[in-house]
């Protein structure tokens, strides 16, 4: 009855409902960041090890804005890993292997017990867009309805908690 899809979405015969942005920051392990320093400025990203996400829409170019000014920059990166699952980044970037760009839902735990740090808490990657889909043809049923507001108002406590 319902699906979930995080990005853009294609034009399709499916209803959307968008439920909440979900906040994506950098963010490195304690031992990374003793090794290889602190980068200070989103440019500072090129010269480390930045472990990438496969079907990131923009591929390896970091795009960040700055949460204060909103002005933009772009950051190529590379790195020893490149993955299609953000879970195994951010085990990856745990154990030290580098710095992750990814979403709350997947690195929030290892944020709030300090297995990885925030980097660049000034500047911020777009945040992701969560829809809950439904076919088009049918008439959303009332527990269909109901429940895509309990995912909503559930996602939005979630995302402004960080």
């Amino acid at each position: 009855d319902l699906a979930i899809r995080i990005g853009v979405l294609e034009d399709s015969s499916l209803m959307a409902r968008p439920l909440a942005p979900v906040k994506v920051m950098l963010a490195a392990a304690p031992r990374y960041i003793a090794r290889h320093g602190l980068p200070q400025r989103p440019e500072d990203l090129a010269d480390h090890a930045c472990l990438c996400y496969r079907y990131a829409a923009h591929g390896d170019v970091w795009k960040l804005r700055h949460v204060r000014n909103g002005s933009e920059e772009q950051v190529r990166v590379s790195g020893p890993i490149h993955a299609n699952n953000g879970d195994a980044l951010a085990e990856a970037a745990i154990a030290g292997a580098g710095i992750i760009q990814q979403p709350l839902f997947i690195q929030g735990r290892a944020l709030e017990d300090k297995r990885l740090i925030r980097i660049l808490p000034d500047w911020e990657p777009e945040p992701l867009r969560v829809h809950a889909v439904h076919h088009q043809s049918r008439l959303a049923p009332a527990k269909l309805r109901v429940f895509i507001d309990f995912l909503a108002t559930e996602m939005r406590a979630r995302t402004e908690s960080y």
